[in-house]
């Protein structure tokens, strides 16, 4: 992945992330079904594939904490 590329995932909002790693999940799925077939010359991309769907889902948890922290803390405040 690029630099690029990773700027571009971090921008994105939540609801663009889940997205992002369906559309991930579905093309490892695919992936991975074409190399059982012994058809997928390029095996490399499995690996690839692994690893921005794990970018992906970090993303997403960091994201998600950030955002569950935020709350807490409003609640604490509001106390």
């Amino acid at each position: 992945m690029k630099a690029e590329e990773w700027k571009r995932l971090q921008e994105m909002p939540v609801a663009e992330l889940m997205q992002e790693r369906m559309s991930l999940l579905k093309a490892q799925f695919n992936m991975r079904l074409i190399n059982q077939s012994g058809k997928l010359t390029q095996t490399h991309l499995l690996r690839a594939g692994r690893r921005d769907l794990a970018r992906v889902n970090t993303l997403l948890r960091q994201k998600m904490n950030a955002a569950r922290s935020a709350a807490a803390a409003q609640e604490g405040e509001a106390k």
